[in-house]
């Protein structure tokens, strides 16, 4: 999904919320990934569980390899 088909943007829940209905995801059991504490944190306010990576700019990985641990 394109935010702006929707005519919403991050950090609006409706988007968030949006997306989980369209995957079949219960917003409880997700996680949000993002790098942006305020614009990814819309995700929180719906229930999703957020993990927001490092903002500094850095080679690697970034913090991926964590996300992987956490659903896996």
């Amino acid at each position: 999904m394109i935010s702006y088909e929707q005519g919403r943007e991050k950090p609006d829940p409706q988007l968030i919320l949006k997306a989980c209905a369209d995957l079949g995801a219960d917003p409880r059991a997700t996680l949000m990934v993002g790098d942006n504490p305020v614009r990814d944190g819309g995700a929180a306010a719906c229930g999703l569980r957020t993990y927001i990576l490092p903002a500094e700019h850095r080679a690697g990985e970034r913090g991926l390899a964590d996300v992987r641990r956490l659903v896996m």
